[in-house]
């Protein structure tokens, strides 16, 4: 159980301390390709050759690989782990991560009291489904020993 928790805190951060990076990598592309960008008109082709080409840039491909990771991480954890709590938990992990990275980045944040709120309700939710499974569990547990009996 201890090592689930540790488990959806590490996808959720990964999750989370990515996700601006890959945002801001793509603002910072965006930025600087439209003041290169002369021509109004582009095919289909150039399209495909610019998103590819922001891709492979560093500054989208590292945070978006070591997103990717997380994912990886997130498919074992769902493979070990009872699915009503690893799901909520690594989703509201990713937000709090995300939170807290975007604000140490320097990024503006709409109404900063609510998104801690809204965070940690989530926090709060998810440790009442991770108490409530364990005491389930203990119940169940004890109802099997006493019809052993």
């Amino acid at each position: 159980m201890n090592h689930d928790v540790i488990s959806m805190l590490v996808v959720g951060a990964v999750w989370g301390c990515t996700n601006p990076f890959v945002r801001r990598g793509h603002k910072n592309l965006e930025a600087s390709s439209n003041d290169s960008q002369q021509d109004t008109r582009i095919t289909l082709i150039g399209r495909i050759h610019r998103s590819l080409g922001r891709f492979v840039r560093f500054q989208v491909f590292v945070p978006y690989i070591l997103n990717q990771v997380g994912s990886l991480l997130y498919y074992k954890l769902l493979g070990t782990s009872d699915l009503t709590f690893a799901v909520p938990g690594c989703n509201a992990s990713a937000l709090v991560f995300s939170l807290m990275t975007s604000y140490l980045l320097g990024e503006r944040i709409d109404r900063p009291s609510l998104g801690i709120f809204g965070a940690s309700l989530v926090t709060f939710g998810v440790g009442i489904c991770i108490v409530s499974d364990q005491q389930l569990k203990s119940v169940v547990s004890n109802d099997l020993q006493t019809s052993e009996l």
